[in-house]
């Protein structure tokens, strides 16, 4: 078949849509989430931290709008409570390593990640596999903020998404994971990996992946 695009005599492809249903936020917004999206895996988090982004912006307006009406005197005490209404902690805390091969040629969704992690959105790690000479992936970044990561994920219960290429990146991921949790809980491989298979079953470790 021809490779030259025609209006006249178009070419077709075939292409199918498989929904991912369970590929969603945790239904309490208050828990941590790790996101791993390099290249086109990082779409759905832009809308994850968005979505929690304005969450918090609705709570930082509204304590805008009550000013000072939780404040006054008392039998002649100046008192200040706090408003039991509003939640500063609406939306937890977000993590994204994100992943290309150069900053200046295929960094997607660029603008809209440096707003988000200038306005204290979320916590951004890069890598730039071609930005050096020695190859650098997400996998590698994982590893060498391994305690911090794995605080996040043993303490303090955070959500782990991985998407994108299932062929490789994904099973790197899955094996920094591993790596760390031998790491810091000081356990063998088959425990970690026994660990990492649970979080897949009960939803904290969740893929969309393609190859």
């Amino acid at each position: 078949p021809s490779t030259e695009f025609s209006l006249e005599h178009p070419n077709y492809i075939s292409v199918f849509h498989a929904a991912s249903k369970d590929f969603k936020l945790p239904e309490d917004p208050t828990k941590p989430i790790i996101m791993v999206g390099p290249g086109t895996g990082v779409a759905p988090f832009v809308g994850f931290i968005e979505h929690r982004h304005t969450l918090l912006e609705e709570v930082r307006a509204e304590e805008r709008g009550m000013q000072n009406r939780c404040e006054g005197f008392w039998r002649g005490l100046d008192v200040k409570v706090a408003d039991e209404t509003i939640n500063p902690h609406a939306a937890g805390p977000m993590w994204l390593f994100f992943g290309c091969r150069h900053p200046d040629q295929d960094y997607l969704y660029k603008n809209e990640l440096q707003r988000l992690e200038q306005e204290d959105a979320m916590k951004l790690t890069t890598a730039f596999s071609r930005e050096q000479e020695h190859k650098v992936y997400v996998q590698h970044q994982m590893k060498k903020d391994g305690k911090n990561l794995a605080k996040w994920l043993l303490q303090d219960d955070a959500f782990f998404y991985v998407c994108g290429d299932g062929a490789k990146m994904a099973r790197d991921v899955r094996t920094a994971v591993v790596d760390l949790l031998m790491e810091h809980k000081s356990i063998e491989k088959a425990e970690a990996d026994k660990i990492v298979t649970k979080w897949s079953r009960t939803g904290k470790y969740m893929q969309d992946i393609w190859s």
